[in-house]
């Protein structure tokens, strides 16, 4: 691991139907999609934290992987299409 490389952080993830997948991103570290739920799981690399993303659609999810896997620009694709559009609810705190 490198320097300035935040850690993949497991967090309890139910019945996750795609597990978390590392990305090669400025923003992001991982993606894990729960799809019952449609539910985006988001890890930022700046801080390391996990966020969900409700109702995000399964081909939105795809759409990023395929991204991911192509060399583009995960974090350009979603802020378009996740950030700016769907609310964040944050899993980090343990009181909640």
């Amino acid at each position: 691991m490198g320097r300035n490389t935040v850690p993949i952080i497991r967090i309890p993830m139910p019945a996750v139907s795609h597990p978390p997948v590392e990305v090669t991103s400025s923003c992001l570290l991982a993606i894990a999609y729960h799809e019952p739920l449609s539910y985006l799981y988001a890890q930022f690399k700046s801080s390391g934290l996990w966020y969900i993303y409700p109702g995000v659609p399964l081909s939105t999810y795809e759409a990023l992987v395929t991204v991911a896997e192509s060399g583009g620009s995960v974090g350009r694709f979603f802020i378009a299409n996740v950030k700016k559009r769907f609310p964040a609810i944050d899993v980090n705190n343990e009181d909640a």
